[in-house]
C-alpha cells in the first residue's frame, strides 16, 4: 500500500487533517539510526515521521517505542511492545517483521505480513482497542459467523478494512469500527465489537444494531 493511501486511512479514522506537530523530528530518528547502527525500514520511517506523537496510535493499545527505546535483538529493530508485556516485535532491514517472545532469548517467530501491512493493521486495531472512546458489544448466534452477521445488519454501512487471521475489522462512517476475534471457522465467540470516536453515531449504531454499550 503507498504510503499516501495510509495517511488518507488515517485522516479518515481520525476525522481530521493531519499536521507536523503529529510526526516526530528528523532530527529524532537520525540519531536513533545512527545510535543503532542501522537504518529504519522506509515504511516504519515515514510512520513515525508523520505520526509518531498520535498517541491514540502509538500508545493506546500495543506500545511503540520512541527513538530513544528503539533496541536492537538478533540484528532487528524492536519496535512495538504488546500492552502486557508478552511479547514483542522487530523488523529487519527488508521489511519482514518477527514477533519475539523474550527478549532475553533468542527465539523470534516471524509474522505473515510486512511491515506496511503489519501498520495498516495496527492502524485499526489501536483504535479498536482503545483508541477510540467508544466501545460496545453485541454476542452473535451460536450458528451465525461474523461475516455473516455484518451482512445481516447492513452490508452497505461498512466496508472490510482488516482480514487476517483472527481479527476482522469493518470501516463505517461516523466513523466506527465493527470488529471480532474469529476462530478458523469464522465465529466469534466473545461477539462482534463497535468502536467510535464520536458518541452520536456510536449512539446511533448501538440502537439500531442492540448492541450494549461497554464505555461506561
Amino acid at each position: 500500500m503507498p504510503f499516501a493511501t495510509f495517511l488518507d486511512e488515517t485522516r479518515v479514522l481520525l476525522d481530521r487533517p493531519l499536521s507536523v506537530e503529529d510526526g516526530l523530528p528528523e532530527v529524532e530518528l537520525r540519531q536513533a539510526e545512527t545510535r543503532l547502527g542501522i537504518s529504519l525500514p522506509f515504511a516504519l520511517r515515514l510512520f513515525y515521521q508523520h505520526l509518531g506523537r498520535v498517541e491514540v496510535l502509538t500508545e493506546s493499545f500495543q506500545r511503540f517505542a520512541s527513538p530513544q527505546q528503539l533496541s536492537l535483538h538478533q540484528g532487528r529493530i524492536v519496535f512495538l511492545e504488546e500492552h502486557q508485556q508478552v511479547c514483542y516485535w522487530s523488523v529487519d532491514h527488508a521489511g519482514s517483521v518477527f514477533q519475539i517472545p523474550d527478549l532475553g532469548e533468542k527465539e523470534a517467530y516471524p509474522e505473515p505480513q510486512p511491515i506496511e501491512g503489519f501498520l495498516h493493521t495496527l492502524l485499526y486495531y489501536q483504535l479498536a482497542q482503545g483508541g477510540y472512546p467508544y466501545c460496545a458489544q453485541r454476542y452473535l448466534p451460536a450458528a451465525v459467523t461474523a461475516e455473516e452477521q455484518i451482512r445481516q445488519l447492513h452490508p452497505a454501512a461498512v466496508r472490510p478494512a482488516v482480514a487476517i487471521d483472527g481479527l476482522r475489522i469493518w470501516l463505517g462512517s461516523g466513523p466506527i469500527l465493527l470488529w471480532c476475534l474469529p476462530d478458523p471457522g469464522g465465529f466469534a465467540p466473545d461477539g462482534l465489537f463497535l468502536s467510535a470516536l464520536h458518541p452520536q453515531p456510536f449512539q446511533q449504531y448501538c440502537a439500531r444494531w442492540n448492541f450494549t454499550d461497554l464505555s461506561g
